[in-house]
């Protein structure tokens, strides 16, 4: 049987060594939500998903309980390196085009990572995500 959101994130959390305070803690929440969000009797919002991430969280696997394969993640980093070394057509490489071609390895990068997670997305599942993807919309906030 398929592994529930707050089984994984329990999993996530423990792979961490982080006891659910100090989790707590680095998200600015209680003790209390880390409990509820790992019993499945409440959700995190999107906000704490891209807290969660920066803290080393694989919140793909949390979300939908597959990992994104590393020989996908090594291709698109090469990948991500050509784009990036690129040399614009009508002239040398300005910080600005790099940053740009950086910018533009990086999103298919993330493209990638969520396509290939949202492949396998449980029904259970999608509210999270659906939550997650209007947040960070409204926000204008790059989840990275």
């Amino acid at each position: 049987m398929k592994k529930k959101f707050g089984e994984r994130l329990t999993e996530e959390r423990k792979r961490l060594k982080f006891s659910q305070t100090e989790l707590g803690s680095q998200l600015d929440v209680s003790k209390r939500s880390v409990l509820d969000w790992e019993a499945d009797a409440a959700s995190p919002k999107a906000d704490y998903l891209v807290k969660m991430s920066g803290l080393g969280i694989d919140v793909t696997y949390v979300l939908t309980g597959h990992h994104v394969s590393p020989a996908l993640l090594q291709q698109l980093r090469s990948t991500s390196q050509v784009v990036t070394s690129m040399e614009p057509t009508g002239g040398p490489m300005t910080d600005k085009t790099v940053d740009a071609h950086t910018n533009a390895g990086n999103a298919a990068l993330q493209i990638a990572q969520i396509s290939e997670a949202l492949s396998s997305l449980q029904p259970e599942d999608l509210s999270i995500v659906r939550e997650l993807v209007v947040r960070l919309y409204r926000s204008g906030k790059n989840p990275a």
